[in-house]
Parts: C-alpha cells; sequence; structure tokens
C-alpha cells in the first residue's frame, strides 16, 4: 500500500481504526448474477476494528474519506 503514490502520504501520516459490529463477505451463486450477502461477525459478538486511511476532501462540506486496507 505504501508503494502506491496515490495513497503514500495518508499510509504515512493518516492511519485509523474503524470500528465495526461485523463486515459483508458476498457468496456468488452458480448459475445466477445474483450473489448472497453473509454478515459475518466475531464469535462473541463483540465490537471489531479495521486498519484504514484517511484523508481530508477539499470541499465546503469538508467529508473525510475513509479507505479500508484489508
Amino acid at each position: 500500500m505504501d508503494s502506491k503514490l496515490a495513497f503514500r502520504n495518508a499510509f504515512k501520516y493518516r492511519r485509523c481504526l474503524i470500528p465495526a459490529d461485523g463486515f459483508y463477505e458476498w457468496q456468488v451463486i452458480a448459475g445466477s448474477k445474483v450473489k448472497q450477502p453473509w454478515f459475518m461477525v466475531l464469535r462473541d459478538r463483540e465490537p471489531m476494528v479495521f486498519a484504514g486511511l484517511w484523508w481530508p476532501v477539499e470541499e465546503p462540506a469538508k467529508v473525510f474519506v475513509l479507505s479500508y486496507v484489508v
């Protein structure tokens, strides 16, 4: 990740942890264009965190962008 120019500065200076109670994995169903979503949680249903990168967006709303590093 630190070798990609677009993420290099964020990887070096703007790391963060993103709390979550779960995440989705998508199962491809053979012979169908539909995918089955599976919501994944920890066995004990405790919260988890994901590593992420953030950077400010130069817009009036001052929204922060998160990019997951999984």
